[in-house]
């Protein structure tokens, strides 16, 4: 018996702060999604995609995921018939008592020998230490840091002021911008993406002053090196109204809180991204701590219940170490688990994180890459299209698919750097060097325009120039000495 679950759910539109925004994402943001998903896979006789899917929701607690990896041990179905490695992932799972789950891991046991039960109920205990509730609460937990302790972000060195778009201008439009981007070994701003916004037509002049900004560098081993997942907000106008909107900003702060409190999922999360808000917009509101630490507080109680956008958020902040202890391996359990919600951000980061890291796989990152470039968003098809011409492993090379990507148009994406150095990559992969020389060349002027100085860029140039294709991450470690050459 493989359990099910038929109820339909609400789509939810992802929201990143307290205010109603224009967000480009639409996916399910509910635990049971994230189980019918993998459910779907097992459906359809996917049982590679379903025993990983459930495996890495059982990692995270999820009840029923614990179950069906225990049906599909006992069914030996992707994996060996093991009575007993199904009894133990069942006595787990029915650690809160279901009387379904009690019923048939009750059945297996009868059917397994004295010497069997013996090792079931030994391997069990190890599991419940491991995966049951009380271990979970710890495990998956951050461990907390003040913002002081934490890491430090890159410091903005300068920045180029936005103009204000006109038509919002003469109606005196309330708006921001968050966007994400990574900064470059040299300091600058790149791949800027927009995450959320109260008007999308901010985007443009957002992006351009941000394109222009310098950051601190970090030196390590006498290499500059590069830092992704940064996030910058852009406020237009509003000065005059700040007491009114910081007084709307505390009432809806504490409605949520209340529900919060009662247990509401959506609200635990939508809580801590009014934590998250108040602390980007410096807001002082009396005993509302906006430290990161406390956001994450909230952030793991709506995740453990199976919230997408919680999870990914968690799982973000795990990473970066924002609010606790950097945890790689927690960090990426939570983000799976989003990524398995259809998270196209998760699953994007999960990709840039792990390949080409020499511990994970390398096609399983792939994998994610590909579903997040399914999404609406932009910034992963151009990602995917970079491992696919510049990958060390030539098996997942693919010039001409790559170049399918690239004929999308990017939409709330911003550095044509990027987009003309990808297609370069493209056509040296394809051989053409004269094309790749074309579009090296016109990168390298336009961050030249910029102001920029990038030593690989001349390298990639010369390489193209040599007749030979492009191998390597897009973002590298810079030598000190070889920032300070031209291009």
């Amino acid at each position: 018996m493989l359990l099910m679950e038929n109820k339909k759910q609400p789509v939810y539109v992802l929201l990143r702060t307290f205010l109603v925004l224009s967000s480009i994402l639409f996916f399910c943001s509910s635990a049971t999604a994230t189980f019918n998903n993998a459910l779907k896979l097992y459906e359809k006789k996917n049982y590679p995609e379903a025993f990983y899917a459930f495996k890495n929701l059982a990692y995270v607690g999820d009840k029923s995921s614990q179950f069906n990896l225990g049906v599909m041990y006992f069914r030996g179905e992707h994996v060996e018939k093991d009575g007993i490695e199904a009894y133990a992932w069942m006595h787990v799972s029915s650690e809160e008592g279901d009387e379904k789950f009690l019923r048939l891991k009750n059945l297996i046991y009868k059917k397994l020998s004295e010497k069997e039960q013996n090792a079931a109920a030994s391997l069990s205990e190890q599991y419940i230490k491991k995966y049951g509730n009380a271990a979970l609460a710890i495990s998956l937990a951050p461990k907390p840091l003040s913002d002081e302790e934490c890491t430090q972000a890159r410091k903005l060195l300068d920045i180029t002021q936005p103009e204000y778009p006109p038509k919002q201008e003469r109606v005196g439009q309330l708006a921001y911008v968050d966007l994400l981007f990574n900064i470059s070994s040299q300091g600058y701003a790149r791949d800027l993406s927009m995450r959320t916004a109260t008007d999308t037509d901010f985007f443009k002049a957002s992006a351009k002053s941000l394109i222009s900004s310098r950051w601190e560098t970090q030196i390590e081993q006498g290499y500059l090196v590069p830092r992704s997942g940064a996030l910058f907000r852009f406020n237009f106008a509003g000065i005059e109204d700040a007491d009114v909107n910081t007084k709307k900003f505390e009432k809806a702060a504490k409605e949520r809180l209340k529900k919060a409190e009662e247990g509401d999922v959506k609200s635990q999360y939508a809580y801590a991204q009014t934590l998250d808000a108040a602390r980007v917009l410096k807001l002082d509101i009396e005993d509302m701590d906006v430290e990161y630490r406390r956001s994450n507080e909230w952030y793991i109680r709506s995740a453990k219940s199976g919230h997408p956008l919680a999870q990914y958020e968690l799982g973000k902040n795990m990473l970066a170490g924002k609010g606790c202890e950097a945890d790689r391996e927690t960090g990426l359990k939570w983000l799976r688990a989003a990524a398995l919600a259809g998270h196209p951000y998760a699953q994007e980061e999960i990709a840039m994180s792990t390949i080409n890291d020499g511990v994970s796989d390398t096609e399983r990152a792939m994998l994610w890459l590909r579903k997040a470039a399914n999404s609406t968003s932009y910034p992963p098809k151009l990602f995917l299209a970079w491992e696919l011409v510049a990958n060390p492993s030539m098996q997942l090379r693919d010039g001409n698919e790559a170049l399918e990507l690239l004929a999308v148009k990017p939409k709330y994406y911003y550095d044509d750097v990027r987009i003309f150095e990808t297609k370069a990559a493209a056509y040296a992969q394809l051989s053409e060097f004269k094309k790749a020389i074309k579009w090296q060349t016109k990168a390298n002027k336009k961050a030249k325009k910029l102001g920029w100085n990038i030593a690989v860029m001349q390298e990639r140039l010369a390489t193209y120039e040599n007749g030979q294709y492009w191998t390597g991450a897009y973002h590298v470690p810079e030598m000190v000495a070889q920032s300070k050459q031209s291009i």
